[in-house]
């Protein structure tokens, strides 16, 4: 992810974190260097654009599904057994989908408006 180069950058310069900086991104390093091979550098990661948005958490996707005319909801898909995202399990695993979208909404809050002064979420 693009805001893991600020903190991995900072890391390859030897240079301290600023002061009163919120990071969320990793630090690669170990990940580039083979030194972090029994871990991932993010527990989840988001994407938003407009009205759509994806969570991953390890074999987990969330994501928004938009039928043509329609609002639509949001999908989950257990990316290991379904790789083509057909199958969606929201039903079968409601407590995955809960959190997920739990986590969604606590990173959404957390992000800036936009220039223009519209909220993002």
């Amino acid at each position: 992810m693009s805001f893991d180069f600020y903190t991995t950058f900072l890391a390859a310069a030897g240079a301290d974190i600023p002061s009163g900086t919120d990071l969320s991104g990793a630090n690669l390093l170990p990940f580039v260097r083979g030194e972090a091979t029994s871990r991932r550098p993010h527990d989840l990661l988001f994407w938003k654009s407009k009205r759509h948005f994806a969570v991953r958490w390890g074999d987990w996707k969330l994501s928004t599904v938009y039928a043509r005319g329609s609002e639509g909801g949001v999908a989950l898909y257990n990316l290991r057994d379904d790789i083509g995202e057909r199958h969606d399990q929201s039903t079968m695993r409601p407590d995955i989908k809960r959190n997920l979208l739990d986590e969604y909404r606590t990173w959404c809050a957390r992000m800036p408006v936009s220039a223009s002064g519209i909220s993002n979420c």
